[in-house]
């Protein structure tokens, strides 16, 4: 008989036939995999099918996981495959996940889909999508993105460094209204706990290696700031009204920053005993400051590359508004703009170059959308004294002074 708890009321099944009703709690997830574990101990079945019966909110801690293992399955002999399904689901690509290899993130948001990096130079590739989506799409307070990326950083490399596994799989989403980001990381590899074999550290049981793994410093293997992804991300949920889940190796830990609270939960069932697998869910509020200087306390924070990236000569911050993958044609991309634009602003103290080279002619609601609202959002002393103008050609230049002075009168 299958082993899980909650197939009673998350989902039934008979043989190979899974018949889901809900998967928007962790427990129900992990009971699908551990029951689809023990459907799969008979060599005669080579196939499970999924039959979604009713529609439920596929969020990152569910659907990530949910793709990684499906693809782990398919890389032992195993397949999964649905017989019905809902479009929202279908949209995640939780069954076929987009290789960050394609490139497909320049062409298509990042944002609700699951996503597979294979290289460690495919993180970069991954996170610069990732980071210029979420820098134009929410307002975040000093700090708080810069934080993120390190962490973000840091957490996608233990895939390579400690999980023993070829990919890792990355999924988030925006609450807009809320400026609340929710992401999940997921790899079926050995798991914290087997990590740590070998190493000065030695965990009694999954559970406790959850814990020492966020502590500072102790999966560090020198005296840079490398290794301390688990660490970075619980303190940037603790400093925000935020919360982590970390499962790990059959075991989990949830921190909830708004109740204070926490839980340790020493027993979650798994798809693969072998390669259980690490899942980080993550919920950060960018209406939050995060210090890394308060982080690092003694120690040099880590640069903030994507500032350092938009420093000219002179000190100020310069857009090329050409190299920013929106257009410059509608009042959506102005908004998209100016919303970059105002992080940058928030990170640092430096003036900022709005460069028009290389843009041929913008439409007047995007200039509206960019320029004047900026202007009206700053006011008026702060817009003169931090921002200024490059490259506006003559068409450019009577568009800009336009709409300008129509949201003077």
């Amino acid at each position: 008989m299958p082993r899980s708890l909650q197939s009673s009321s998350a989902f039934t099944h008979k043989g190979k036939l899974f018949f889901i009703n809900s998967l928007e709690k962790a427990p129900h997830l992990s009971a699908l995999l551990a029951d689809i574990e023990f459907v799969f101990k008979n060599p005669q079945t080579r196939e499970v099918v999924l039959y979604f019966k009713e529609r439920f909110r596929p969020f990152p801690n569910i659907v990530t996981p949910l793709a990684c293992a499906i693809e782990h399955l398919r890389r032992n002999g195993r397949n999964v495959r649905t017989n019905e399904t809902f479009e929202e689901l279908e949209e995640t690509s939780y069954l076929m996940p987009l290789a960050v290899a394609s490139n497909r993130l320049v062409e298509t948001d990042p944002v609700g889909k699951v996503w597979r990096y294979d290289t460690p130079t495919e993180i970069n590739t991954l996170l610069d999508g990732t980071l210029r989506f979420l820098a134009s799409r929410l307002q975040w307070e000093r700090g708080t993105l810069h934080a993120l990326e390190w962490s973000l950083y840091e957490l996608l490399d233990n895939v390579f460094q400690h999980a023993q596994v070829q990919a890792g799989y990355f999924m988030f989403q925006i609450q807009q209204e809320r400026r609340r980001l929710s992401y999940c990381i997921a790899d079926q590899g050995r798991g914290i706990y087997a990590s740590f074999s070998g190493s000065k550290v030695r965990p009694g049981s999954p559970i406790d290696a959850i814990t020492l793994a966020v502590q500072k410093g102790v999966t560090r293997d020198s005296d840079s700031n490398m290794g301390n992804g688990l660490w970075g991300a619980s303190e940037i949920v603790a400093k925000s009204k935020g919360q982590l889940t970390i499962s790990s190796g059959g075991a989990a830990l949830y921190f909830n920053r708004v109740t204070g609270q926490s839980q340790s939960i020493p027993r979650v069932l798994v798809l693969d005993h072998q390669r259980p697998g690490t899942f980080i869910d993550a919920q950060i509020d960018a209406s939050v400051a995060v210090s890394m200087t308060d982080m690092f306390d003694h120690l040099a924070a880590p640069v903030d590359l994507r500032l350092e990236n938009h420093e000219d000569d002179s000190g100020a911050m310069r857009v090329n508004l050409k190299d920013m993958r929106f257009g410059a044609g509608t009042r959506q991309s102005g908004n998209f703009t100016r919303a970059y634009v105002t992080n940058l602003l928030t990170q640092a103290d430096a003036p900022l170059i709005l460069d028009f080279s290389g843009v041929g002619i913008v439409s007047s609601s995007f200039a509206d959308e960019l320029v004047a609202k900026l202007r009206k959002q700053l006011g008026e002393e702060v817009f003169g004294s931090r921002i200024r103008f490059n490259g506006l050609n003559e068409t450019n230049n009577v568009i800009v002074r336009s709409v300008l002075a129509d949201r003077a009168v």
